[in-house]
Order: C-alpha cells, then structure tokens, then sequence
C-alpha cells in the first residue's frame, strides 16, 4: 500500500504540472486572440495567423491528452 500512495502522489504532482502547462498554452492562445482583436486589427499592426494561433491550440490539445492519460493512470492506481 505505502508504494502505490507514493506513486499516487507523483502521479498527482505530475498531473498538475502538465495541467498547468495546458493552462499557461491556454492563455497564449488567449493573447494571441486578444492582441489581434484587440491591438493589431485597430492599429494596423502585424497579426498572428491562423496558422499559429491553430499550431498553438493543437499544443494545448496535446497538453490535454497528456493529462487525460495521467488522470486515467491516477485511476487504475486507486483501482488496485
């Protein structure tokens, strides 16, 4: 037992490291939306495109699945 709480510990430092790396992707995107709308449209300035805000939120979604399989690994841990 004293094994699988270590392990459920570092499962769970894990999982919130990566979600906080999803979180600070999110607000990337965020920026890179508001600077758009907000900024560089009005202004006239150079934007982000398309493609690097999609290139970014593909990392976020990747980031997502990496805490997905860290939860489900969380679970099976609490299922033995």
């Amino acid at each position: 037992m004293k094994k699988q709480l270590k392990e459920a510990l570092e499962l769970h430092e894990k999982a919130n490291q990566v979600l906080n790396l999803c979180q600070e992707a999110q607000k990337k995107v965020d920026s890179m939306n508001r600077w758009n709308v907000e900024m560089a449209i009005p202004n006239g300035f150079d934007q982000h495109s398309d493609d690097e805000i999609e290139f970014q939120e593909r990392v976020v979604e990747r980031i997502w699945r990496s805490y997905q399989v860290l939860v489900n690994r969380i679970n099976q841990n609490t299922m033995l």
